[in-house]
């Protein structure tokens, strides 16, 4: 499975490149929102890839950062939704902006997006909101609301940046933001500290 190609750019339309690695020329879907200051024909590019194997053919889809990569393969979990759409919405959306509309249940910021109608966007909302209150559900044994006792295997913080990392974040992108938000004193429970952390990732994006 390819999970990381660099090379040089032999080809280029929205949404699709042709990639030259040592010879070997790999076609792969990109976001339509890439542009010049990202992609260059004929220079030297590094994608993130996803490879989605079907009945019928291999395609490949490439991504500048890990955390585009890990949004689009987190989408790829929700019901109904297939890579083409969910590379339009990682075209459309910065990780941070999906999460936030997630955690707030704002479903027009998705179905602003072409091809996303308020049925998919309510079922992207209510599947990733699941997976992330799966991810900051208390620690077995831990009273809800209640902060585990030191040396107890997970705390608010870690309950957070777990949740972050299901939205697909990286951990360490996650652990940075949700570390500020408490040095910062702007929460202390879990779900304070994804949306402060949120904030300041949408802040840096």
């Amino acid at each position: 499975m390819i999970r990381f190609l660099r090379g040089v750019v032999l080809e280029w339309s929205p949404g699709a490149l042709i990639l030259d690695v040592q010879g070997v020329g790999y076609q792969l879907f990109i976001p339509d929102g890439y542009d010049g200051s990202i992609v260059k024909l004929g220079g030297e590019l590094s994608l993130f890839v996803h490879t989605h194997v079907r009945e019928d053919a291999i395609q490949l889809y490439g991504f500048a950062s890990r955390e585009e990569l890990s949004m689009f393969e987190t989408l790829l979990g929700v019901s109904g939704v297939g890579p083409r759409l969910a590379l339009a919405i990682v075209a459309h959306l910065r990780p941070e902006a999906l999460a936030r509309a997630v955690m707030e249940g704002e479903e027009r910021a998705l179905t602003k997006i072409p091809g996303v109608g308020k049925k998919t966007a309510a079922r992207i909302v209510l599947e990733l909101k699941d997976k992330v209150k799966e991810m900051a559900a208390p620690s077995a044994g831990t009273a809800a609301g209640e902060r585990p006792a030191a040396g107890s295997p997970a705390s608010p913080v870690d309950d957070a940046v777990a949740a972050l990392v299901a939205l697909g974040f990286s951990e360490g992108v996650a652990s940075d933001a949700v570390r500020q938000a408490v040095g910062a004193a702007e929460a202390e429970d879990v779900e304070g500290l994804i949306k402060a952390a949120l904030r300041r990732l949408d802040r840096v994006g």
